[in-house]
């Protein structure tokens, strides 16, 4: 296979997967599905759920077709240098019946821009997000509008990029093994049943339908929420921020403080705005906040939080092989259940951040 993400630089994988038959059977219960690679995550419960819950294909899209977010897979996991994900997503395709010579001529189109003129909208705005250099704004938005997308549309474009650079950040940080999925499309069991494997996956893929919230989102960015009123997008999200608040492994100062960290990195003032409450209910004032996000320390901190908000400012751009080495050393200063909380943490934050600048808060 030429994929042209086989020479990025990979570090040894930082977890083990550990099975566990009662969580992974209480997966099934909540989820319908416990795929083998919630085994790295199942130390920290919340994580694997939401991961599960947020897939793109998983009954979250009522209007953006599959073939865009095929799209926006590879390019955003591309512009991240997501070894582990563009190998996932070019194997799927691969198995949905995309030969390697036509998998090679789509990667070429994308590297060229020589798409027809919507699916190049979503493409330029899926690298632009991804990259967030400068942040991404709502009138990055426009180009798709006269592209012909609806508004619910471009709400699933821009929930796509982030939920792609979630799963880009929880599988580059702890440098999940992408060489089985690399080679998978081309051993001679694949090739022999493509055509029973292409149906199954197919079948993977479910549309959803529109939901409302079961009640009103509050709290910390329950206006992103919000925008996705009536969108079954809406209703995961606020569960995926209610069990990551709600989880014990790492204290709910720290974990506000990495969202803030991260909000202010990426110069996303609406993020930093829907994070001061959380800050404020655990005791941090303007001024102490102030001082620990402008020199990652201040009153009360020890050395592992300290080292956690270092850890979340180099989450927002960063090489793999980079991030990898600064998260093996924060691996050892952490449990395992704490070191999986941490890469949850920051893959929601980057993404939530990321979402919160081009969707604009409603009034």
């Amino acid at each position: 296979m030429a994929s042209p993400l086989l020479q990025v630089s990979w570090d040894q994988c930082l977890l083990e997967p550990a099975p566990d038959r009662q969580a992974e059977a209480m997966l099934r219960r909540e989820t319908g599905a416990a795929p083998g690679w919630v085994r790295y995550f199942l130390s920290c419960p919340w994580l694997p759920r939401a991961a599960i819950r947020l897939g793109i294909d998983n009954k979250l899209l009522v209007d953006l077709d599959f073939p865009t977010v095929d799209l926006i897979g590879l390019v955003v996991s591309q512009e991240n240098s997501c070894r582990y994900c563009y190998a996932v997503t070019r194997m799927a395709l691969r198995v949905l019946g995309m030969s390697e010579e036509r998998m090679q001529q789509l990667e070429q189109r994308l590297a060229s821009g020589e798409l027809e003129p919507k699916a190049a909208a979503a493409v330029r705005f899926g690298r632009r997000m991804a990259r967030s250099t400068p942040l991404v704004t709502p009138q990055d938005l426009e180009p798709l509008r006269a592209a012909g997308f609806s508004d619910m549309a471009i709400r699933e474009i821009a929930f796509s990029v982030a939920c792609v650079a979630f799963f880009n950040r929880i599988s580059t940080i702890p440098a999940l093994p992408p060489q089985s999925w690399e080679q998978l499309a081309d051993r001679w069991f694949v090739r022999l049943f493509r055509p029973l494997f292409a149906r199954t996956a197919r079948g993977w893929r479910k549309r959803g339908e529109p939901t409302s919230f079961a009640r009103r989102p509050e709290g910390p960015f329950a206006g992103l929420l919000l925008q996705f009123e009536g969108s079954p997008i809406g209703p995961v999200l606020a569960s995926a921020l209610d069990d990551l608040w709600a989880s014990p492994i790492l204290s709910r100062r720290s974990k506000a403080l990495m969202f803030a960290v991260i909000g202010r990195g990426l110069g996303c003032q609406s993020s930093s705005d829907e994070i001061t409450g959380v800050l404020e209910a655990e005791g941090l004032t303007p001024a102490d906040a102030e001082q620990t996000l402008s020199h990652l320390g201040g009153p009360g901190m020890g050395a592992d939080e300290a080292a956690l908000l270092a850890f979340a400012r180099d989450t927002i751009w960063y090489e793999p092989i980079q991030i990898q080495r600064r998260a093996r050393e924060l691996r050892q200063r952490l449990s395992a259940a704490q070191f999986v909380e941490a890469v949850g943490v920051v893959a929601l934050a980057n993404s939530l951040c990321r979402l919160c600048a081009a969707l604009p808060r409603r009034s």
